[in-house]
């Protein structure tokens, strides 16, 4: 759309990428003396009808070409996933995104840190930071946590499994959250951090957060560290 493509650091990341890409030798095709796995590779054909299906589909042929396109996406299909991003919007374009996160695609970490300042996708963007292990996403991760917005908590997770000690003191501040979904990220973020400093506020949640369900995960990943 042209709000992408008048941001003009996300476009030139893009058009860099797709051209690296190009030049690059692909990858081999799978071999495999299962037939099942090769089968559940998404052919080339596949792969233009579910884009097809997330462009233009109603929602409920959005959701199941969603969740197929993600059982089945695989390294081939990196150059097109790229390409696509460009131009993409909606269901399709948070797809793509999380493919990316899905193939550890580490070629577009940058592109991904650029989608934090999108208000929508932003989400989208931190989790697949994260699933990939983008270390040069830490600074712009710790400015999202650090913010007074209200999608600061999104960087909570991503931080954790890149285990940000920088980020400690501000996941701290969501321990107290009214939400349990973000107080339980707190806890598994802060499990995922290889620092004894965090074992106080597992253990505080452990015995003090008024869920359950927290209060058990908490418990659980102290007796792993402990």
């Amino acid at each position: 759309s042209d709000r992408y493509r008048n941001t003009g650091n996300l476009h030139q990341a893009l058009l860099q990428l797709i051209k690296s890409l190009d030049d690059s030798i692909k990858d081999p095709p799978m071999r495999s003396k299962n037939k099942v796995i090769d089968s559940t590779i998404i052919s080339d054909k596949d792969f233009d009808n579910l884009i097809h299906q997330l462009k233009q589909g109603p929602l409920s042929e959005k959701l199941k070409a969603k969740s197929l396109f993600l059982q089945k996406v695989h390294q081939k299909h990196k150059n097109r996933l790229i390409e696509l991003l460009a131009d993409a919007e909606g269901i399709l374009k948070e797809v793509l995104i999380e493919s990316l996160g899905i193939l550890k695609f580490t070629e577009s970490c940058d592109i991904l840190i650029e989608l934090l300042n999108d208000s929508y996708y932003n989400k989208f963007a931190a989790k697949a930071i994260g699933d990939i292990g983008c270390s040069n996403g830490e600074a712009s991760l710790l400015r999202l946590l650090n913010s007074d917005t209200e999608s600061a908590y999104i960087a909570i997770k991503p931080l954790g499994m890149l285990n940000s000690k920088k980020s400690i003191k501000g996941i701290r501040k969501f321990m107290n959250h009214p939400l349990h979904w973000i107080r339980a990220q707190v806890v598994e973020s802060l499990g995922m951090i290889r620092d004894d400093s965090v074992l106080t506020v597992l253990e505080k949640m452990s015995n003090g957060d008024p869920d359950s369900d927290v209060r058990a995960k908490a418990k659980h990943i102290l007796r792993r560290r402990i």
